[in-house]
């Protein structure tokens, strides 16, 4: 039990990390601002979205609804690589099943492909 509050605890660590970076690579001529408080409040779904979890939890669902609600753009930055540069496994495939898994309705994911297209070309 100890070895999964250590693992989870590292694994929170590495988010922080990741969404340094994303606060760090988000450029103000985007539109954007900092999207590291969502990014942050997805940490309880690192579980189901790195593949070491079975479905999410209430409290990931619950983050997840919030983050959709304040900025749903800065949930691209977890599909576009953001947190696996740093060192974060996140199983894409797993993020995109996340707001079903959640019962959350996300803008689609195609617009993300736009989004990081926008970042990617103004930096």
């Amino acid at each position: 039990m100890a070895s999964s509050s250590i693992a989870r605890n590292g694994l929170a660590l590495s988010l922080i990390l990741a969404a340094h970076g994303a606060a760090q690579s988000s450029s103000p001529s985007s539109g954007g601002g900092s999207c590291m408080t969502e990014i942050v409040s997805l940490a309880p779904c690192l579980g189901y979205m790195s593949g070491n979890a079975s479905k999410p939890s209430w409290p990931c669902c619950s983050a997840l609804s919030t983050a959709v609600a304040s900025n749903p753009r800065c949930l691209c930055m977890v599909l576009g690589g953001t947190a696996s540069s740093l060192g974060v496994t996140v199983n894409n495939t797993r993020a995109l099943q996340l707001p079903a898994a959640c019962d959350v309705k996300t803008p689609p994911p195609s617009q993300c492909k736009c989004e990081l297209a926008a970042e990617t070309t103004s930096r």
